[in-house]
């Protein structure tokens, strides 16, 4: 499904699209949709490289991970204690 939308451009901005269009899309909607798209796909990036520091960077912070693994928990198993 997709569903129409209108967007307001500053002019300077709507002549510099209309500039790149017949080197790089087909039309402004399409130009507009890649944008959109890399928007949304930078974002998703952003939002999984914070994921990334929130886990645990050196051995002392593995410490307790550790432990765990080498008390028989898995991350995998069904009887985790999380």
């Amino acid at each position: 499904m997709t569903t129409q939308i209108a967007v307001r451009l500053p002019d300077d901005d709507l002549a510099r699209l209309d500039n790149l269009i017949p080197r790089l899309y087909v039309s402004r909607a399409e130009a507009v949709r890649a944008a959109v798209h890399e928007l949304i796909v930078r974002q998703r990036e952003v939002e999984h490289e914070a994921g990334y520091s929130t886990l645990p960077q050196d051995d002392e912070e593995l410490g307790p991970l550790l432990a765990m693994q080498k008390a028989g928990f898995s991350a995998w198993a069904d009887d985790n204690p999380w």
